[in-house]
């Protein structure tokens, strides 16, 4: 793997065998609410940029950022527009955000590049506040040429295997944002009002039950997978598709997002969970969830809950 850092600690470019890119690490310089994130990611066997591309409306967002942190009724702060103190690792990056007055949580992200094709990132929380109904979402904006789909059980009360669904623009949804949920629970606090609050204000419209919290984005030819711990996974979000994107915002976001958690979060947890970012030749349901298994072999033995450290906040990062 090839890895060099920019002079003035900002971002890194890296290149495996099948990607390469750059990690905006901590810098305001593309926009100061997107200080975080990959950009410029290529899929070298089909040459496809998966990253947004210069004429998409979230190019200067790109791929896996922290969003948004959420509580009951609540938002607490947009952590990709704040700045964090980095540590740079043998493959990759570790970002951390301090406890703040708004959200009394220390957040350390581990962005991890692998060999061939593939980005882990693991994170841990430690709660210094209490937040029921704790929500952080987990966003990647990719290219417009990218068609979003995840993977659903059957509705409420029905009997089938799990299925395969692309989402695409419908009246009965337009301009909301469609989120697949682990469960009920998660169906009424993503609507509780909490995305009414802050700014850039947007309303989720609930589908099915997720079958596995995995989201995938395809053009035929090349793909990108996002999966989480069905655990610490609370929704899928999958922007829909539409053929004239001309005036819808939504369509144009061509996102895929992680809605992690959805539970209550205590003074004294810590919490840890992994995510996985994978970008592939296309392939079909089969191949995905195969990758999602051996994500899943990979993290199983991860202990998805730690003690904190009294002195932990004046470490420089996790150990």
């Amino acid at each position: 793997m090839y890895y060099r850092l920019s002079e003035d600690h900002t971002e890194f470019s890296f290149e495996t065998q099948e990607l390469q890119g750059k990690f905006v690490v901590d810098s305001p310089a593309y926009s100061p609410n997107h200080r975080h994130h990959l950009r410029e990611v290529l899929h070298k066997p089909t040459n496809t940029c998966v990253s947004p591309t210069q004429d998409a409306q979230k190019f200067h967002s790109g791929l896996c950022n922290f969003f948004r942190a959420y509580a009951r009724n609540s938002w607490l702060t947009e952590l990709r527009a704040l700045p964090s103190q980095s540590v740079f690792q043998e493959n990759g990056v570790q970002l951390i955000w301090s406890p703040m007055v708004q959200h009394q949580v220390k957040l350390t992200a581990s962005f991890a590049i692998q060999e061939p094709n593939f980005i882990d990132i693991d994170i841990a929380l430690e709660s210094y506040g209490y937040y029921p109904d704790y929500e952080l979402v987990f966003a990647n904006y990719h290219a417009p040429s990218l068609k979003g789909g995840t993977y659903v059980k059957p509705a409420l009360g029905g009997d089938g295997p799990i299925e395969e669904i692309r989402v695409e623009e419908n009246a009965a949804f337009q301009g909301m944002y469609p989120f697949f949920p682990r469960d009920l629970h998660v169906a009424s606090l993503l609507n509780d009002g909490r995305s009414q609050k802050g700014r850039w204000y947007y309303q989720p419209v609930c589908g099915r039950c997720y079958g596995h919290p995995l989201g995938f984005a395809t053009n035929g030819s090349t793909e990108i997978l996002l999966m989480g711990r069905t655990e610490d996974v609370a929704a899928v979000g999958v922007t829909y598709f539409a053929e004239d994107e001309t005036d819808d915002d939504v369509a144009q976001h061509h996102a895929l997002y992680l809605s992690l958690f959805g539970q209550d979060l205590h003074p004294g947890d810590g919490w840890r969970t992994q995510m996985r970012l994978v970008v592939q030749e296309a392939t079909d349901s089969t191949q995905r969830l195969h990758s999602y298994q051996s994500f899943l072999t990979r993290i199983e033995h991860i202990d998805r809950r730690f003690e904190i450290n009294p002195h932990s906040l004046l470490q420089k990062s996790m150990s």
